[in-house]
This record gives structure tokens, sequence and C-alpha cells, in this order.
């Protein structure tokens, strides 16, 4: 992986370029907490979804990996980041992914069909000051509940079945977070496919202005609005400094 040859121990780090050092985000992969999740991520749970997706750490092609099993369910897990990473600074991001199958049914431009095998969700803080007056007030309720601004905005990469790669749109559910396909159709469906994006130039196109700083970096396996079950497999996640 170039740059990032010192960070293969870890799941999930931010990485210099040309020998620069390297900056542990979250622990290795293989030190797990008590649910059996690398230790630090968190569920990222959904209301209106009683179902969750089980994620697992397993040996996969004799490497660590997270497994996602979903049934007719839908959450994801997170990491926040320690502190505040420059989207500019740290402008790529890397993975590797693998899926089982693919969804039959579903759109995910329409609320009845937002389902997707596999994604890697790049959330950013909220910034008031790019907030309407309607958004301002939504999210001080938001923090006065919970003691925290939820993302202020996300770029969501997606494994789908029938829109075209680098199709770009909305979410079905709001537009604070743009879905962004890089894998499609049934070509790479059982293989290890490794992805690199330019978080800071997807975001300029995605919402027209420069990203803030990000919050968090998750996965997400769902079948929720479709009822059908997918497995998937994340490992390799990487920031890169520009």
């Amino acid at each position: 992986m170039g740059s990032c040859s010192g960070c293969v121990d870890m799941f999930f780090s931010a990485c210099g370029s040309h020998g620069e050092e390297t900056s542990p985000v979250g622990p290795s992969i293989d030190d797990v907490d008590a649910n059996g999740l690398p230790r630090g991520w968190q569920v990222l749970e959904f209301h209106d979804s009683s179902a969750k997706t089980q994620y697992t750490v397993e040996m996969e092609g004799g490497r660590s990996a997270i497994k996602a099993v979903s049934e007719n369910s839908a959450s994801g897990i997170y990491i926040e980041m320690e502190e505040e990473l420059d989207p500019e600074m740290f402008q790529q991001i890397s993975w590797e992914w693998k899926i089982e199958n693919l969804l039959t049914q579903g759109d995910m431009t329409q609320q009845s069909g937002d389902d997707s095998p596999a994604r890697i969700i790049v959330a950013f803080h909220y910034q008031s000051d790019r907030a309407s007056l309607f958004r301002k007030v939504k999210y001080e309720f938001i923090r006065l509940i919970y003691g925290r601004y939820p993302p202020g905005s996300a770029l969501v990469y997606v494994w789908d079945h029938q829109h075209p790669v680098e199709s770009m749109f909305d979410n079905a559910y709001t537009d604070w977070a743009k879905m962004v396909v890089v894998e499609s159709g049934p070509s790479n469906v059982g293989k290890w496919v490794m992805e690199r994006r330019n978080v800071y130039e997807d975001y300029r196109l995605a919402f027209g202005n420069n990203p803030p700083p990000m919050k968090f970096i998750g996965i997400m396996t769902d079948t929720d609005d479709t009822e059908e079950r997918a497995v998937a497999y994340y490992r390799q996640l990487y920031l890169e400094s520009s």
C-alpha cells in the first residue's frame, strides 16, 4: 500500500506519505471488546429498525477482517476521530472489501429500497455557519438532548447492484449524506477489492465547498428495506496524508 506499509497491523490508521510517521486512530482489529467488536468501535443504530446487522472479527483468507451479516436488518459500526482530522491534509481514504452476494431488489435513491451489501461512511463535523436557521434550531435541540451535535454531513461509499460506478446522489432520507457508487454489478462478487478515494475532492464535488474536519468513519451492511440477506467483509481501512 505504498506509504501505508508501516500500518499493516492496524485496521484503521492515519498514515503519512513518503515515509512520514504513522499515527494510529484506532486499535488493532484483533483487539476486540466484550461485544466482539474492535475496541473503540461503536454501534450505529437506527430507531426505525429493530433488527441489527451482526459484526464480528474473523479470519478471512488468512487475515483478520470484520464480517457483517445482515438479514432484514440495519445498523453499522463506527469509530470517532480522537482529534479533528483536516481532510485537506488527509485527503485519501483506502480500504478492502468483499461481498458474498448482491441484493436483487431495491433502489438506493428510494426510501423503500435504501439498502446495500457494503458501505463505507465518512462523517464530518457540523458547522453552524453553514446551516440554515431551521437546521441550527434542530441541531441545538439534538445537542440539548444528547449533549453533542450529530454529524453535519457525510460521504457514503457504496457497493450497489444497478447504478453505474461514480454515480453520486442524495441519500434517500436526507440531503446531508451523499451516496457515491464505487462498485456495481456482479463482476467482483466474491473477490477482495481494494478501493481508494480522494475524500477532499469527493466532498467538494458532492457539496460544493471544502469539507469540515472528519468526525467518524464507519462501515455498514443493511437490508431492512428489501428484507434480503447480505454478507460482507471489510479490512485495511486507512487515511493517508497528501
